[in-house]
């Protein structure tokens, strides 16, 4: 097969140019204005789907995800944890959940400011979610086997352990967590 015509428009959200709608022919195209118009409504229609599409997307976001740490929110952390609970009663497994409190993250962000606070969160909720199994929850709010780490708010995180075999087991991944967050962290101009 030769080409021997192309149909190209672009489609764009924003100014900013998303994809293009392209039409090969074996032959020379010689299109009327009208279907140019017509052709040019569906580019634009597409663009209206693919709006809308970013901006859903975009919504579930911010309903889902804390915008500091990247973790689930509260909300999110409700409907993983309500799938992790279904997903353990089925498999017959249990789970293990833990809660941090940041000590003195009141001070750093009164004395060093709300930037270096939120840059303290930031870097704890890496090294959580960083250091989960896969079946644990701390991360996106994307399905997955890992497990999840969450920022309830404030200072408050909260991690779900999958696949426990006693609370002993829970006790060292708890123990594991308190020195790996026992670790200075680098906010700037000094560690905490």
């Amino acid at each position: 097969m030769s080409i021997k015509g192309i149909l190209a428009w672009p489609v764009k959200v924003d100014d900013s140019l998303t994809f293009v709608l392209e039409f090969f022919s074996e032959s020379a195209i010689n299109l009327e204005q009208h279907t140019r118009v017509v052709a040019g409504h569906v580019a634009t229609q597409l663009s209206h789907v693919e709006a809308r599409e970013l901006a859903r997307q975009k919504v579930e976001e911010l309903a889902f995800t804390d915008l500091i740490t990247r973790l689930p929110n509260r909300t999110g952390f409700e409907h993983l944890f309500r799938q992790k609970l279904k997903d353990a009663k089925i498999s017959g497994t249990c789970l293990a959940l833990m809660f941090i409190d940041l000590d003195g993250f009141k001070r750093v962000n009164d004395s060093l400011g709300h930037q270096v606070g939120d840059n303290l969160l930031r870097t704890v909720a890496n090294r959580l979610d960083e250091n989960l199994r896969s079946s644990d929850i701390a991360g996106r709010i994307e399905e997955s086997n890992k497990g999840i780490a969450v920022r309830l708010g404030g200072d408050e995180f909260t991690l779900v352990l999958s696949d426990i075999e006693n609370s002993g087991d829970a006790a060292i991944v708890a123990q594991r967590f308190l020195d790996l967050l026992s670790e200075p962290i680098d906010v700037g101009s000094q560690d905490v």
